[in-house]
C-alpha cells in the first residue's frame, strides 16, 4: 500500500466515528440517480461502511445464502472494487434451486418500479453500480441495469470457465463510492456510520456524494480539524445544532445565539468554522443554524467554539456538511423532554392539627416529595430553615444552590433549552421557597449549607414538600432537612 493509500486508508476510518445521519423513515428520501462507472483508483485496508451493511442485510434477508467476503489483496489480478472496498460477494449457488431463487428474487425486488414512478429504485438507493450473477451482468450505467452477458467476454465457451468465473456461486455487486461510503439513501435511512465521498486521489470533500458529514465540537475551546478538505471556489451547505452551557445559571448558547436578560441574541463567540462566524440564522429559540461556505482556498476545515473561558464550558455542538436535498430538521436534535414546573396547590391539603414546629426530611430521590404531619393555614406565615446536600445524577446541590465547575452557584438549569430555570429549587405547595443566606450577602453557604426563609401556604392542609428535577428522579440521592416553624 502507498504512502498516500494508506493514507487515505487512515482518515476514512478515523472518519468512520459519528458520521451518521438522524434517519428519515425508511423509503422517505429522494431516489438517486444512476450511478456512472466509477473505476478502482486507490487500494485500501478496510471494507466502506455501505459495502459491509449491504452484505450483512442480504445473509440476513434471504436464508440459505451466505459471504464470499468483501476485499481483494492490492497485488492480486487486476483492477477491482473489492481492492478499494467496495465490492462484496454474496454466496449463491445456481445449481441449488432454493439459493438461485433467493438471487431472483433479489434481483427483481432491487430492479422493481417504486410507487412514485422510480425504476430500479432499490438498486439506485442502494448506489449499486453492477451486479454479474450466473453469465450475466446488470449495469447502471449501460441502459439502466438491462440484462447483458457477461461470460461471453471473459471466455471463449463458458462451460470451459469455472464456476467462480461465471458467477454461478455467488453474486458480486459493485457499489459508487457515495453507496459504498453509505451516502445514500438506503443506509442513511438505517442510520448506516457513513463516511465522506473524497474528490478522486484527493482528500478534498465530495459535495455532490457526499450528503452528510457529521463532527462533534466540545464547547471547551479546543480546535477540530477534519480529515478532509474544503475545495476553493465550491459552495458547502453547513448546519449546526445544539446547546452548551459557558458558565453557570443562565449561561446557555449555541452556535450563533446566547441567552441574555432579553431572551436569545447573537452570539459571536459561538462556533467558529476556519476562524468565522458564518451563520445569519435568527435567534429566535431555535438551535439549529444553517449557512454556506466558499473557500477562498483548499484546506482542512477547522471548527471551534470561540469563548476563550472554556474551563468553565460545558457539552459539544455538532456540526455537519449537509447536501442541499436534505432538510436540517432531519439532523436536528431532539433533546430529553424536561418536567414543567411545579404548580400552586388549587386544593385544600388533607386535614390535621396546626402546625407550629415541624421538621420535615426531603429525599432528592422521591418526585412525590415529603407530607407534612401538620396543617399550614393560609393566613399565616412559616419560617424555613433547610439544610443539607443532595445530589441529582453529576449535579450536587442544597437547599438554594448547584455547584457547577467546582463552586455552589444560585439558579441553574438542568434543561438548556430553557435557560431561565432554576431547577433543583425547594417547593412548598407547589411554590417556589425563597431562601437566603442568614447574617450574610452571599448568594450560597458553602460552608454549612444553611439556608433560611418565610413561606406563605397557598391552601389549607399538609403541605408537600420537594425538589424540582425537571428530568428524572431515579438518579437522585441525599436529603434535605427543612424546618417549617410558625411566626406570631
Amino acid at each position: 500500500m502507498t504512502s498516500r493509500t494508506a493514507h487515505l486508508a487512515y482518515l476514512l476510518a478515523a472518519l468512520l466515528v459519528g458520521s451518521v445521519l438522524s434517519a428519515a423513515p425508511a423509503g422517505a428520501s429522494s431516489v438517486e440517480s444512476y450511478s456512472g462507472y466509477e473505476p478502482q483508483e486507490i487500494c485500501t485496508a478496510a471494507p466502506k461502511p455501505g459495502t459491509e451493511y449491504l452484505l450483512r442485510w442480504l445473509v440476513d434477508q434471504y436464508p440459505h445464502t451466505g459471504s464470499s467476503g468483501t476485499l481483494r489483496p492490492c497485488n492480486s489480478g487486476g483492477q477491482s472494487e473489492h481492492k478499494d472496498g467496495r465490492a462484496l460477494d454474496w454466496a449463491v449457488d445456481a445449481d441449488q434451486p432454493q439459493e438461485a431463487l433467493q438471487a431472483e428474487r433479489f434481483l427483481e425486488r432491487i430492479f422493481a418500479t417504486d410507487r412514485a414512478g422510480n425504476p430500479d429504485a432499490l438498486a439506485r438507493r442502494m448506489g449499486i453500480m453492477y451486479v454479474i450473477w450466473d453469465d450475466y451482468i446488470y449495469s447502471s450505467y449501460s441502459g439502466g441495469f438491462q440484462k447483458r452477458p457477461y461470460t461471453t467476454n471473459i471466455c471463449a465457451k463458458p462451460r470451459n470457465c469455472s464456476k467462480t468465473t461465471r458467477h454461478r456461486d455467488h453474486v458480486h455487486i459493485s457499489l459508487s463510492h457515495a453507496g459504498a461510503s453509505a451516502q445514500t439513501s438506503f443506509y442513511r435511512d438505517r442510520n448506516v456510520p457513513s463516511i465522506p465521498v473524497f474528490e478522486p486521489g484527493t482528500v478534498q470533500l465530495d459535495a455532490e456524494d457526499t450528503a452528510i458529514v457529521k463532527l462533534t465540537v466540545p464547547a471547551d475551546g479546543s480546535t477540530v480539524t477534519a480529515g478532509f478538505k474544503l475545495s476553493r471556489g465550491t459552495t458547502y451547505r453547513i448546519v449546526a445544532d445544539g446547546l452548551y452551557r459557558y458558565g453557570a445559571g443562565a449561561d446557555v448558547a449555541d452556535a450563533a445565539c446566547r441567552w441574555s436578560a432579553d431572551g436569545w441574541t447573537p452570539n459571536e463567540s459561538g462556533l467558529l468554522v476556519n476562524g468565522n462566524s458564518p451563520w445569519a440564522s435568527a435567534c429566535d429559540g431555535e438551535h439549529t443554524h444553517e449557512a454556506t461556505i466558499t473557500p477562498r482556498r483548499t484546506d482542512y476545515l477547522r471548527l471551534q467554539v470561540g469563548d476563550q473561558r472554556g474551563r468553565d464550558n460545558e457539552g459539544s455542538l455538532t456540526f455537519y456538511v449537509l447536501r442541499e436535498d436534505l432538510a436540517s430538521r432531519s439532523v436536528a436534535s431532539h433533546p430529553a423532554v424536561s418536567g414543567a414546573a411545579p404548580r400552586p396547590a388549587r386544593h385544600a391539603g388533607p386535614g390535621a392539627r396546626r402546625l407550629k414546629k415541624e421538621l420535615v426530611t426531603v429525599r432528592a430521590a422521591s418526585r412525590r416529595g415529603a407530607l407534612t404531619d401538620r396543617s399550614l393555614r393560609p393566613r399565616s406565615r412559616y419560617r424555613v430553615v433547610v439544610t443539607g446536600v443532595a445530589r441529582s445524577g453529576d449535579d450536587v446541590f442544597d437547599g438554594s444552590c448547584v455547584r457547577y465547575a467546582g463552586r455552589f452557584r444560585p439558579q441553574h438549569t438542568l434543561d438548556l433549552t430553557k435557560p431561565a430555570a432554576d431547577h433543583l429549587s425547594l417547593y412548598i405547595q407547589g411554590k417556589r421557597v425563597d431562601l437566603r443566606v442568614p447574617r450574610s450577602g452571599a448568594d450560597c453557604d458553602r460552608r454549612t449549607h444553611r439556608y433560611v426563609g418565610t413561606f406563605r401556604p397557598v391552601v389549607r392542609g399538609k403541605a408537600r414538600v420537594k425538589v424540582w428535577d425537571p428530568y428524572t428522579y431515579a438518579d437522585n440521592s441525599g436529603t434535605l432537612t427543612v424546618k417549617l416553624k410558625k411566626r406570631r
